[in-house]
């Protein structure tokens, strides 16, 4: 086995512990969450979609990266 693969097996573990630290535990809990609500069709896997589509019907108001519900004064 040439020297180069060699090392690039022995820095998979290294870069693994990396991604899961920086972050890549809680993106791959979120797309199985995804993955399962999709499945059981609780939530459509295609959300923005869902989420734009209500914004358009100002079912939904867009703040920042996230949605609220629109407030209506009295």
């Amino acid at each position: 086995m040439p020297a180069a693969l060699v090392r690039l097996f022995q820095g998979l573990p290294f870069s693994q512990l990396v991604w899961i630290v920086s972050g890549g535990l809680s993106v791959l809990r979120h797309y199985i969450i995804r993955l399962l609500l999709a499945r059981s069709r609780t939530f459509p896997w295609h959300a923005p979609r869902l989420l734009e589509e209500a914004t358009t019907r100002i079912l939904l108001r867009r703040v920042g990266g996230g949605y609220s519900f629109p407030q209506q004064t009295p």
